[in-house]
Parts: C-alpha cells; sequence; structure tokens
C-alpha cells in the first residue's frame, strides 16, 4: 500500500508507519457519516498492524482528527476493536499496547510470536482466502485450518501422491439407503442433461458435492464473479463438486437466468477467465492449473426458450486454490505490502530459500521463484544450528551471562578490563549511567553495529547494551567525537535491528524495546545526549526472568553473528555439544570393551577422548593412576595431562615404560601411529585383556581399549601397527557432530572431496569409500556456527607476516587476547623465519594502548602467549583464531561405518522377506539347546514378526538349524506362546499362517490391526510391540503394561498436557496425588537422617511403599534395576516411596551392610538408573526427573556402632510418562529391521503426527 509509508522523522528506533488523520473514540466514530471513510481508516490501521507483527515490529503513528480527543477518556472505538480481535483472536493486548502523545495516538506492536500450545503460525493473517467445503457451506478457513491444509497437501505431495482423481459418478444405492455420496451422483448425472424445464423439481438438494444458485438481479454476471471464486477455492479444496446456477436452493426448482439478462457464451467466457486467474500454489512437480468444466443449460418453458443454468463442474485440485492473494502484510522497503500467495505459504510452513542448499526440504524448493520475505520478518528463514542453540540457550546464558543480586556486571570481562584500562575515564562514565539500576548487565562492544552486520563509524569508541531489572534495554553509544546527525542515526539503527533480532532471531517472546542513548566520553556534561522516546510501561523487564529471557534471546542473536562474546558462547555451545556427543558414546562402556572410533572433520576427536577417560574413571570408579591416554605428539600429550587426572604418554614413551598398574587405555591420533617401536597395538591389548584373550570376549575382568582415529589424518606412509581396515571391529562412527565454524567445515568438506579423487598410497580405499557428503553436510547444517575462512594466496613473506599483524591488533582491538591466537607454519624450521618477521610487522603498528606479542611453542596452548609452531605438532590442540601459512596439509580427515543388523530384508522377493538364518524348530529339539541359544533365537525371530506386523506383513524365513527338523512343521511350543504374548492373543490364525518346503520354514505375517481388541473400543494400540517398558504400581506389585494399558496411560497423559500448575509443570492425572505422597507416613520416616537396626517402620507395603532388602554383596546392580523399575512404576501411577533395606514382611530396618557397600557408590548407582531412564514429554515445560525424585541414604546403627546403610527413594506423579528403557518394537525401514525409539512409538501409539 503506497499510501502507508514509514516515518523516517521519529526518533523511535522501531519501523514507524504513518497513516494519517484518524477519528478516534467510540462516540466519534458513530458520528461518522462517510461510511467509506470510517472504513478506510480502519483498513489501514488493521493492515499497518499486520504488517508490523510481521516484521518485527514497530510503531503506528496516528494524526488525531479530533483535538478534544483524550485516549483515557473516549478510547479507540468498537470498529476499531472488533478488528483487532479478529487479527487477533487470542487477545490483542499481548501484542499491543497504546499511548496518546500531543494530537498523535501511537499503538505500539509487538513482534508476532506463535502460540506453543497450539499450531505454530508462523506469521499473523486477517484472512487465508483459502475456502473449503462444510456439507452446504463455503467457509474461508483460519489461519490454523489453513496451515492443517497446506500441511496435508503438503505431505500428499512428498509422499507422490498429489494427484486427485477426477469425480467419478458412482452407481445410485436403492432401497432406503441414503448417504452424501448419492447427491454427488445425482449431480453427476444431471450434468450429463442437454435441457430443463422451467420449474421442474429437481431430486437432490445441496451438499458437501453441490450448491445451488439463483440471482433475480439484474447485474448476473458482476454477482457471479463476486461468489464464483469462493466456491470454485472450496470446491477445488475438498473433493470437488458442482456450482448449478439457476436453482433455487430452497425449492429445487429450476428457474434459470433469463435470456433478457444474461449472454450465455458471455457468461461462460467470464467464468473461464475469472477461474484461470485464481492463485495457486503447487507442492508437486506437474503443476497443473485447476481443472474444470462450464455447461450451460436451456431452460424451456412451454417449448419455448426462458434462459439459462449455468453448471460448473470442479476436480479436486491437487494443492491449494485461493479466491485471491491472502489478507496478510509485511514491510518491504519502508512500505505495508500484501503478501503474494506463494510468500504466504512459504512463510507459513517455513520453506527455505532456494540459496540455502544443504536446508533445502526434498524436492519442495527447487521449483519455487518467488522473492524471498524481507530480513525483517518476524518469520526468518532459521539455519538449523539453532535447534541446538535453542535446547542449549538457557545454559550458556547462566554460564557467561548470570544475573547476580548484587550489582550490574560488565561483560565480556577481558575486553572491559583493557577498554577501562585504556580509556580511565569510562568505567566511571559507566556506572553513573546505569545508576540506580542493581540487577542486570551491561554488555561492551568495540561496536554493535559490527556484530550485528551493519557499518561501523570511525568517531565510535564503544557500544554498551544495558538489560536490567525496572529497565527497558538501553543501549549507549560513546563518542570520542562531536555529535553528528549521522551519529543519531546509527545508534537509531542499531538498536531497531537489535531489538527485532532479539525477537525474530533469538525467539524472545515478551515486549521488548532498545532505547538509544549518545554519551561524549570526555564531556565536561556526563548526562547522555536525550534522544526523547517514551514506551508502554510494559515494555520495562519487570524481573530477573524477563531479564534472564532476555539474555537468553541475546545468545541465540550472538551465536549467529561474529563478536567476542560470539566466539566466547560458540566455545561453551561446542563444549555442550561434545559433553553431550560423549554421553551418548559412553553408553557403550560396559557392553564395548575394544572399540575403535572413527572420527569426522571438526568432531574435536581429542575432546571427545579426554572426557572418555574421565567417563571410564567416574563409570568404573578407577584411580587416575590405573587409566592411560595414549597420543603421538609431545605437545598433544602435555595439553592432555593438563586437561585430566588421568596419566597422559607418548606412543613412544608408551613403549618403553611398564604399566603394571593400569586397567584402560584411551589412544588418541592412532592415524599416526607407527612400529618402529615394537606392535603398540599388541602391548596394548595385552594390557586391558591381559591372558591374550580375544576381540570378542566378555569377560567382565576385561579392561577398556578405545582407539580414536581419523583416517584421512595419516601424515606418514610408515607401518602404522593398525589391524587392516576390516578388522577394525567393533566400531564407530562420529557423524552427528561437527563441531565448528560452518565455513571452515565447508573448507574442510573440499579438501576431503580433493583426497578422495586423488586418494595418497597410503590411505586405504575402503576408508575414503566411508566418506558421505550428503551425511556430513548435514552434520555441518545441524550444528556448525557462522564463523570466519578466508584465504590469500600469492603473497611475499613480508606481506603475509604484515597481513598478519593487522588481522592480530584489529582483533586486540575488539577484545581478542593473545592465548586465543594461533599462527601455523608447514615445517618446523619456518618458525624461527616466521618469528621474528612477525614481531618486526606488529611492532610497526603504532596503535595506543597496542597488546604486547610474545610467540610460545604448541607445548604451551593454556598459556597466554600467541602459539607460532609447525602443523604438526599442534595437531589435536584448539584456539579460536587459527592462521596457516603456506600450509602443507589440510587438516581435515573422516570416516563412516554403516550399523551392523542382524536381520536383514532380502530384496528378492515381491513381498517383504525376512532371512533370520538358522533357527531350532520342534519341542524336543528346543529342550535341548542351551538356555541362552533359545533365547537368542526366540528374541530375533519375535523382533523379525513385530517388525513386519507394523510394516504391512510379509514373510519370515528361517532354516532349520538341525538336519532331523526336516519332517517336523511344529516351531516348539517357547515360540508359538512368544507370538501368542505379541499379539496379546490366543488366536494365532489371525495373523500367522506356516509353511515348511525342504529344510526353509515360513511364517506369512499379516499386517498389524486393532481389530483384536473390538471388545475395548476406546482402547486400540495402532503398532504391535514386544514390550512397552512402561511400568505402573497394582497393589503392592509392578506391573509391566500390555499395550492397551500402555495406550490407555499414554492418552490420560496427553489430554491432561494443557493444565499447568502454579509450579509450571503439566498436571498429573490426579493434582491430589501429590498431597498423598507428602501427606503418607512414609514422608516423616524420609525425613531422618538415621535409624536402629531392627527398627520397625510405622507402616506396611501398599501402593505408595515398597520394601527391599539385599543382604549379596551385588547390592549395588540390584539396587540399580530395583530402580529402574520401581521408580518410573511410582511416577506412572500416583508416585510413592522405595525403601531398600527394609524387610517387606516384617518391616523391620536392617539396612545394606557397610562392608558390602560404599555410601557414595550407592547414591552414584541410583543416579545412574535415574539417569538412564526415558521420558516422552506431552507437555510444554518439559521438567526433568529431578523435579519428581528425591534420593537420601540414611545411616543405620547398631548398638551404637554404624552397621550399614538404608536406601530411601521418594517418588513424586509425574506430569507425563516414565519408560525404564525403550519400548521393545520394531519395523522395516531402509530394508533393514530397525528398533523404534521412544519418541516415533509414543507417535505411532497415538497416532500423534
Amino acid at each position: 500500500m503506497e499510501n502507508l509509508k514509514t516515518d523516517q522523522e521519529m526518533f523511535y528506533p522501531e519501523i514507524i508507519v504513518e497513516v494519517g488523520g484518524v477519528t478516534f473514540g467510540e462516540e466519534n466514530r458513530k458520528k461518522m457519516s462517510n461510511g467509506y471513510l470510517k472504513r478506510s481508516e480502519n483498513s489501514k490501521i488493521i493492515q499497518a498492524t499486520c504488517a508490523l507483527l510481521n516484521s518485527g515490529g514497530g510503531v503506528i503513528k496516528a494524526e488525531i482528527n479530533d483535538k478534544a480527543y483524550s485516549y483515557r477518556c473516549h478510547g479507540l472505538g468498537q470498529d476499531l476493536e472488533t478488528s483487532f480481535q479478529k487479527l487477533l483472536p487470542w487477545g490483542s493486548q499481548k501484542y499491543l499496547d497504546y499511548m496518546q502523545n500531543g494530537h498523535y495516538l501511537l499503538i505500539f506492536v509487538k513482534s508476532w510470536t506463535p502460540d506453543v500450545l497450539s499450531l505454530p503460525l508462523r506469521i499473523c493473517s486477517l484472512r487465508s482466502n483459502l475456502y473449503q467445503r462444510a456439507v452446504t457451506s463455503a467457509i474461508n478457513l483460519d489461519a490454523s485450518s489453513a496451515l492443517e491444509l497446506l500441511r496435508e497437501k503438503q505431505s500428499r505431495a512428498q509422499r507422490g501422491i498429489s494427484r486427485v482423481k477426477a469425480l467419478a459418478p458412482q452407481k445410485v444405492l436403492h432401497g432406503g439407503i441414503q448417504e452424501e455420496e448419492g447427491m454427488r451422483t445425482s449431480a453427476a448425472e444431471f450434468f450429463k442433461r442437454d435441457r430443463l424445464t422451467y420449474k421442474e423439481k429437481l431430486n437432490f438438494t445441496e451438499s458437501t458435492h453441490v450448491e445451488f444458485k439463483r440471482f433475480t438481479t439484474k447485474k448476473i454476471v458482476p454477482r457471479i464473479k463476486e461468489m464464483l471464486p469462493h466456491y470454485i477455492s472450496a470446491f477445488a479444496n475438498t473433493d470437488g463438486g458442482y456450482l448449478i446456477i439457476g436453482v433455487d436452493d430452497k425449492s429445487k426448482e429450476v428457474f434459470g437466468c433469463k435470456k433478457e439478462k444474461v449472454n450465455p457464451d458471455l457468461l461462460k467466457n467470464v467464468i473461464e477467465n475469472c477461474i484461470e486467474k485464481l492463485p495457486t500454489f503447487h507442492f508437486c512437480c506437474e503443476r497443473p492449473k485447476v481443472n474444470f468444466t462450464t455447461k450451460i443449460l436451456n431452460v424451456y418453458q412451454k417449448d419455448v426458450l426462458y434462459g439459462y443454468v449455468c453448471m460448473v463442474q470442479v476436480e479436486p485440485f491437487c494443492c491449494v486454490v485461493f479466491t485471491e492473494a491472502p489478507d496478510s502484510w509485511f514491510m518491504k522497503d519502508g512500505a505495508v505490502s500484501k503478501l503474494m500467495a506463494e510468500q504466504w505459504v512459504a512463510m507459513m510452513l517455513d520453506i527455505q530459500p532456494v540459496a540455502c542448499v544443504c536446508l533445502a526440504p526434498s524436492s519442495l524448493v527447487t521449483n519455487y521463484s518467488f522473492p524471498l520475505i524481507s530480513p525483517t520478518s518476524s518469520a526468518p528463514r532459521s539455519p538449523s544450528y539453532l535447534t541446538k542453540v535453542l535446547e542449549f540457550k538457557e545454559v550458556l546464558q547462566q554460564r557467561l551471562l548470570p544475573v547476580t543480586q548484587e550489582e550490574i556486571q560488565f561483560k565480556p570481562e577481558f575486553f572491559c578490563k583493557k577498554l577501562f584500562s585504556d580509556y580511565r575515564e569510562l568505567e566511571e562514565l559507566m556506572k553513573k549511567q546505569i545508576y540506580p539500576y542493581s540487577r542486570g548487565i551491561m554488555i561492551f562492544s568495540r561496536s554493535w553495529a559490527s556484530d550485528l552486520g551493519l557499518k561501523k563509524e570511525q568517531t565510535v569508541l564503544c557500544d554498551a547494551l544495558l538489560i536490567a531489572a525496572n529497565s527497558p534495554l538501553v543501549l549507549y553509544t560513546v563518542l570520542i567525537g562531536p555529535t553528528e546527525t549521522r551519529d543519531l542515526e546509527y545508534t537509531r539503527n542499531i538498536a531497531r535491528q537489535l531489538k527485532q533480532k532479539l525477537g525474530t532471531v533469538g525467539g524472545y517472546t515478551g515486549k521488548v524495546c532498545v532505547i538509544p542513548r549518545l554519551i561524549h566520553l570526555r564531556s565536561t556534561q556526563h548526562s547522555p545526549h536525550e534522544i526523547t522516546v517514551h514506551y508502554p510501561q510494559s515494555y520495562r523487564l519487570a524481573g530477573e526472568h524477563e531479564v534472564e529471557g532476555v539474555l537468553q534471546a541475546l545468545v541465540v542473536v550472538l551465536l549467529g553473528s561474529r563478536s567476542l562474546l560470539s566466539d566466547q558462547l560458540g566455545c561453551e555451545f561446542f563444549n555442550l555439544l561434545i559433553a553431550e556427543q560423549c554421553e551418548l558414546l559412553s553408553g557403550s562402556l560396559q557392553e564395548t570393551r575394544e572399540l575403535f572410533i572413527y572420527c569426522f572433520p571438526g568432531t574435536r576427536k581429542t575432546a571427545l577422548a579426554v572426557r572418555i577417560t574421565e567417563k571410564i574413571k567416574d563409570l568404573f570408579h578407577c584411580k587416575p593412576k590405573e587409566i592411560l591416554y595414549v597420543c603421538e605428539s609431545d605437545s598433544l600429550k602435555d595439553y592432555v595431562a593438563q586437561q585430566t587426572t588421568c596419566q597422559a604418554v607418548t606412543r613412544k614413551n608408551f613403549m618403553r615404560g611398564e604399566f603394571r598398574k593400569i586397567k584402560h587405555i584411551v589412544m588418541d591420533e592412532i592415524e599416526n601411529y607407527c612400529s618402529n617401536y615394537g606392535d603398540w597395538f599388541l602391548k596394548a591389548k595385552s594390557i586391558t585383556h591381559p591372558k591374550g584373550r580375544g576381540t570378542g570376549s566378555e569377560n567382565l575382568h576385561h579392561g577398556i581399549l578405545w582407539l580414536f582415529l581419523d583416517p584421512f589424518q595419516a601424515h606418514h606412509a610408515d607401518v602404522s601397527g593398525l589391524p587392516p581396515p576390516f578388522a577394525q571391529f567393533p566400531r564407530k562412527t562420529i557423524t552427528n557432530g561437527i563441531h565448528c565454524a560452518l565455513e571452515i567445515a565447508m573448507a574442510m568438506k573440499k579438501e576431503i572431496m580433493r583426497i578422495k579423487d586423488n586418494p595418497p598410497c597410503h590411505v586405504s580405499l575402503d576408508t575414503l569409500a566411508l566418506f558421505r557428503e550428503d551425511a556430513y553436510e548435514e552434520a555441518v547444517c545441524a550444528q556448525a556456527l557462522p564463523g570466519v575462512c578466508e584465504t590469500q594466496t600469492n603473497l611475499t613473506a613480508e606481506q603475509i607476516t604484515k597481513y598478519v599483524a593487522e588481522i592480530c591488533h584489529n582483533l586486540f582491538q575488539c577484545g581478542y587476547l593473545p592465548r586465543d591466537i594461533a599462527i601455523l607454519c608447514r615445517r618446523r624450521e619456518d618458525r624461527r623465519r616466521y618469528e621474528l618477521a612477525l614481531l618486526t610487522a606488529m611492532e610497526s603498528i603504532e596503535i595506543p594502548g597496542a597488546t604486547e606479542v610474545v610467540f610460545s611453542q604448541a607445548p604451551g596452548v593454556l598459556g597466554s602467549h600467541i602459539i607460532l609452531d609447525c602443523i604438526e605438532q599442534f595437531s589435536g590442540l584448539e584456539r579460536n583464531v587459527v592462521f596457516a601459512l603456506s600450509p602443507e596439509y589440510a587438516l581435515c580427515k573422516i570416516s563412516m561405518n554403516k550399523n551392523h543388523y542382524l536381520l536383514e530384508v532380502d530384496p528378492s522377493y515381491p513381498d517383504l522377506v525376512i532371512n533370520v538364518g538358522d533357527v531350532t524348530l520342534g519341542e524336543e529339539n528346543r529342550n535341548k539347546l542351551q538356555k541362552v541359544q533359545r533365547a537368542q533365537e526366540k528374541e530375533k525371530v519375535m523382533q523379525a514378526v513385530c517388525a513386519l506386523l507394523n510394516s504391512g506383513g510379509g514373510v519370515i524365513l528361517m532354516r532349520m538349524a538341525r538336519e532331523e527338523e526336516e519332517c517336523s512343521t511344529e516351531m516348539g511350543l517357547d515360540l508359538e506362546q512368544a507370538l501368542r504374548d505379541l499379539i496379546q492373543s490366543k488366536d494365532l490364525n489371525a495373523f500367522f499362517e506356516t509353511e515348511q518346503k525342504g529344510k526353509c520354514f515360513y511364517i506369512f505375517v499379516k499386517s498389524w490391526h486393532s481389530d483384536t481388541f473390538a471388545r475395548d473400543n476406546l482402547i486400540k494400540p495402532r503398532i504391535c510391540s514386544l514390550s512397552s517398558s512402561l511400568y505402573c504400581r497394582s497393589g503392592t506389585s509392578v506391573l509391566c503394561m500390555d499395550s492397551r494399558e500402555a495406550l490407555k496411560l499414554l492418552t490420560e497423559k496427553m489430554d491432561v498436557k494443557h493444565n499447568p500448575t502454579n509450579e509450571g509443570f503439566s498436571s498429573t492425572k490426579n493434582p491430589g496425588d501429590e498431597h498423598l505422597i507428602s501427606d503418607h507416613p512414609a514422608n516423616q520416616v524420609f525425613q531422618k537422617d538415621c535409624f536402629e537396626y531392627g527398627e520397625i517402620l510405622p507402616f506396611p507395603e501398599s501402593e505408595f511403599t515398597e520394601f527391599k532388602q539385599f543382604s549379596t554383596r551385588h547390592i549395588q546392580e540390584y539396587t540399580k534395576k530395583t530402580v529402574l523399575e520401581y521408580t518410573p512404576a511410582f511416577a506412572n501411577t500416583r508416585g510413592g516411596y522405595l525403601f531398600i533395606g527394609v524387610e517387606d514382611k516384617s518391616r523391620k530396618v536392617l539396612g545394606c551392610p557397610k562392608e558390602n557397600v560404599d555410601h557414595k557408590s550407592l547414591k552414584y548407582k541410583i543416579e545412574e538408573a535415574k539417569w538412564k531412564l526415558l521420558i516422552f514429554h506431552f507437555c510444554a515445560s518439559q521438567p526433568s526427573m529431578d523435579h519428581y525424585f528425591e534420593t537420601k541414604i540414611a545411616e543405620v546403627f547398631k548398638q551404637g556402632n554404624l552397621y550399614g546403610y538404608l536406601c530411601m527413594i521418594k517418588v513424586k506423579p509425574f506430569c507425563c510418562v516414565v519408560f525404564s528403557e525403550a519400548p521393545k518394537s520394531w519395523v522395516v525401514k531402509d530394508k533393514q529391521v530397525c528398533s523404534l525409539t521412544t519418541e516415533e512409538w509414543v507417535s505411532k501409539m497415538v497416532d500423534k503426527d
């Protein structure tokens, strides 16, 4: 809309939309005689509001027509309030504030934020202009319904079923049976007729697929053009239908349009032109037009032509048809602009732009050519890494930007220290500005403009952002020169950009503003240069919670930019990712004692290896001297020795030394090991796996031998001492973590592809083949942050040193320290040559307060100096900024391995056929089997059967393991019973048939359906499961729920997900359950710190209490197993108490003897068990088990002496559901039998899309 322009004159750091003169107040608006003017004013304000909602927020400036108007006395006007309510049906007060300033009314508009409790509408719209049929009505879908339609059509296109079959008339049902399909069939027959009789009555009425219209006015054609788009869109977006013009909808009589009022040929052309102009949006590749047929039938009255009936048959459309572009606006080039249908759909579905190749979803983006939305849009095209950033934003804020009660903190600390040292009056000046605020943070930057991608002004010393309780956000710009007009515009632009990014990128949902202030450093007057802006009180940060919310949004914004603070946040972000990766990896420590770990480039292999050493120490309760870390270089060895408490040695010293006390070994950099000092691999195995036992041994006394390698990092062709690639098993591949800058990761990928195309002789082709470009890019997009990777070529040595010196000094001015930087040479002998040249170049740069430069070598990486060393010595080490001077190697390496599956799908059959291999059949034969083998065979058969049940059915192929089985057709009672347990029915024929051919035995498996549970219509599990892994209490017992009981629990928990408690957690099924736990006598016992041996507890076992007593020396393992069953049972029911150390019948406290258990170890085992519990949330708050789970270890005394310990666990009823482990259910996926994750299982059980 060209008449709505942004106002550049106001000082608000916002997008200002000036709408001109407007009449406000209910009485004044009622008196308006010009209805068109009244509607026009309303429309201008609503369109401007919608545009600002979709563009990061802003201010609407309206000139008040009535000079006597007072907002406090007269309000807005009912028609305006009604329009705001239509635009914002969930409450306009969440987004809008009003303020009268003289003869202007200012409407403050907050950025649009999706409602987390409903469908995530990414933009605000007044009307979708997408219609659907609702029986006999054509409905303009609201935004939520429109989003559901778009998602449905998108899903159909992705599954390749976007094309919809044309309407096909069905045979009319006879007898007394009538249904709506019969009306469509009658309409189809009616459409075939050639002539009609005036006032003849039709034998069908209006329905979902039929609409009658009759116009008596002379302006028939304009009326048809007006209503036609609504019905064409509605029929096309539903199931097609017939629009019949000339039939009365009440009497169903044919009247037609009088021949004197309409030209049939003209009418047909008008209809066709109107339909062809309707906007459409395609998800499919075919992109067909709306398919319709127009037919004009003559209407005769006593054999004389009276008029015409016009019929339009509309086929169901593959994608979506609009009546016109949606009524939704955004800011473009300083004006309020209406969104095109293509833009609107792209924003509603968050379809990524074509430019970001690695983020493009499937085939959707390739056909889109619409213009992208303004960067200020409220629905930005968020990079994939933001998903992880949003997950960690609270932790990152608490670690780097914590809010304290004492005083305003200045951040980043080292930058502020340097700034205040160089400009001594600055600290005192800023302290005066922040008075009287005491809770919050002031974040300094050399230039917030540069941090946000704007141009920096030379006269600006620094910018400081104040985020404090009871204050709006204030941006102070400190000048070292006289104020100019451009300075005002500079600080306004930063404030506006910062405010918009907090909402659109950072996801802050509250009302926020950033007020700009100009300060002169050496002015005699310390008060800031006032830029007069006033905001409503709701734009102040009310308290610490709001301050932390803004800081967390700022964390997200900063991680998408490049600055000192963003680098610090980025390092911490990557540390969190590595810790998460380590948790996943360490889950294999118990089962896999020997493991080869292949790492992708950028996975920070050494950091993982170091963390694994600490995990080994904690998990196996080792002393530091019992764990050994081995690497190739001395510098890495020294670095790791300072990072961990475990012993670190180089391979060379490992081969020379004796390590009698070592139980576990972690070996790093093994791709560069060699055998010149002996067989290091054999020696390592002899230490961790004594007596020469093989790799596959499961001997519990075996230690850990984990070997980390980067196959693409091998620097020499010597014999490495590694087993050949095919023998490096078991092995894992780190495929889902790239912990470096995006630009660096892509540069490494380019180098990997170069190596792959021209492989060195010492690198195995099998290893190179493991690299998958698509998997690498997926990992990069998921976690890599923006960074810098620049290449300068054709420079002399002098130019290189000058360039590096200038960049270093610029970094120092922005707050970076020498300890952030490393400069790497090609060879060791190059270091001395570059050191003198770099020192000379840096000393030649004359900058006041310049940082003194001292160089150190790689072993001093944890020190405070710039590292200057060769690439080989720096391998495995880290610095934020790295310069490579004529590098010979690119530091990128990768390996990948497929997962090993026990079962595989045979692709040579038309049906799904799973070959489970050899199985012993027949009752007698199976009784002769060892217990373990019998269980293993049964398990693999049940997994295969379950997978086929859940994947549309198929065939299980088994080869008989014994010769005498060939004459037998029975499976064995244990297999048959297992099948019955699986389907929860005695009738095996409902799902299975068997057949034997020679030594092959086949089980034909039908697709799973829930008719088996028809006796209980409310509970119908949608998938088959061997075990739900969901436990509950039943009296004094713990039961594992079957599928029906599990589905009932899931449904109940899902139904209460929108009932939050005062503490912010979702309510349980019965809110009084927590009081039952608190009021139970067990709660008083739980508060005690010590007990007397033999003391009798004042309550028996019940639904809320369980007693356990273990006298074995393996108390810890029994306790862990007990916790994994009883804790979920209590949490999923009504809560309760678990007492370990109480005899269940006598209720006597006997405790766990101290000789059999260690106090700390016992508590650790309980915490370890709690950590392994799996949680599925239906609620938005998603609390952890910590809120519901409390452990206490009390002492038990016998005749005054410590005898042992009583373990007490209090479990509150959980808001959602707790699993003891992942449910046991499988599907066939990508020709493999795959177990469902907990999330996938719940989603399928409750049919949760």
